[in-house]
């Protein structure tokens, strides 16, 4: 039963009244007949408030006071705290969602398609996304209902209250700080996935007993670029292999009709030119500083001279079945 009906069984005589009589008088009763009686008879209106329950009670009150005229009481310091804490709380679980299906599932998703089909890690983050949110809104009521379990306070605001342009504010900055402190509890995974590449000459180094350890270190050269300098020219021999240590080159193929074709870039801790080394053929692309650039340069003689090339080859070319930068390279080999 509304309020309102209860006020007019009330001010009618109650349901106790019973009766063709009292059904055609609460029939008859409008509410503005309601409000002029109450109005009238204080004594009356006490007698009727006192059969409501507070909650409904304190609503008319409010919203008298808005009929009126009346300004709207602010919140209490109490209530903006337990606001804050009620709205924040799904918005923190949807953050850690978020953040840990994008992380676990682009990073399947760079180790598995992007491998096979050349897929930046970017591109493979954005995938991961497209799926985040899909689950996200897969699982929205989820969220919502786990969060209710938690017991959160509420404000108790009227509806009055609750349209005031503060506690809209109040709602958005706990909305916001929420979503923000749920990515980055979710940005956890990055504790478990192995997210930095090791150079594969230190992996090579890892096959060799300590002196020769030291003796690759010994023969390896630093050498500098500038920007637009070539490393490697494509279809020369490939007699160094550089690592770069500081800056960015890009590499940059031939298709059909031998246009240049920008396939990758690479920066510090890559490798290039040791394919060429270990297969020995020319070299299949330009690899061209695009800023200053810093390496460690050694000579197909020396490298040879010290790694065993079988071994050597099995390394390398397991780096080359399993990293995207070698797309390019795998293209070409399989022509």
């Amino acid at each position: 039963m509304s309020c309102t009906t209860r006020l007019c069984a009330r001010v009618a005589g109650g349901p106790a009244a019973g009766g063709a009589h009292a059904g055609g008088q609460r029939a008859s009763l409008t509410v503005n007949e309601v409000v002029a009686r109450l109005r009238a008879d204080q004594g009356f209106a006490e007698r009727v408030g006192e059969g409501l329950p507070l909650e409904t009670i304190e609503k008319m009150e409010a919203a008298g006071k808005c009929d009126d005229g009346g300004e709207v009481p602010a919140p209490t310091r109490a209530q903006i705290l337990q606001l804050c804490l009620r709205s924040s709380v799904p918005f923190i679980g949807f953050g850690v969602f978020d953040n840990f299906v994008m992380l676990t599932v682009g990073d399947a998703i760079d180790a598995t398609f992007g491998v096979r089909f050349g897929f930046s890690t970017l591109a493979a983050a954005g995938f991961g996304q497209c799926f985040s949110d899909s689950f996200g809104i897969t699982l929205q009521g989820f969220i919502e209902r786990f969060s209710d379990r938690f017991g959160l306070p509420d404000p108790k605001l009227t509806r009055q209250q609750e349209r005031l342009s503060s506690v809209k504010s109040w709602v958005q900055f706990a909305r916001t700080l929420g979503i923000v402190l749920g990515c980055l509890i979710g940005m956890f995974p990055l504790l478990f996935l192995n997210t930095t590449r090791r150079c594969i000459v230190d992996v090579v180094k890892d096959t060799l007993p300590p002196e020769e350890r030291m003796r690759l270190d010994a023969v390896f050269k630093s050498k500098s670029f500038r920007e637009g300098d070539k490393l490697l020219t494509c279809g020369e021999p490939g007699d160094c292999m550089f690592v770069i240590q500081q800056g960015e080159v890009e590499v940059i193929g031939r298709d059909n009709q031998n246009n240049p074709l920008s396939v990758c870039t690479m920066g510090p801790g890559s490798i290039v030119g040791e394919l060429e080394i270990i297969n020995n053929h020319p070299c299949v692309a330009d690899v061209v500083a695009t800023e200053n650039v810093h390496t460690k340069m050694i000579t197909k003689e020396d490298f040879l001279s010290i790694v065993d090339k079988d071994n050597c080859a099995h390394i390398f070319h397991d780096n080359v079945r399993s990293s995207s930068q070698y797309v390019w390279y795998r293209m070409k080999m399989d022509k």
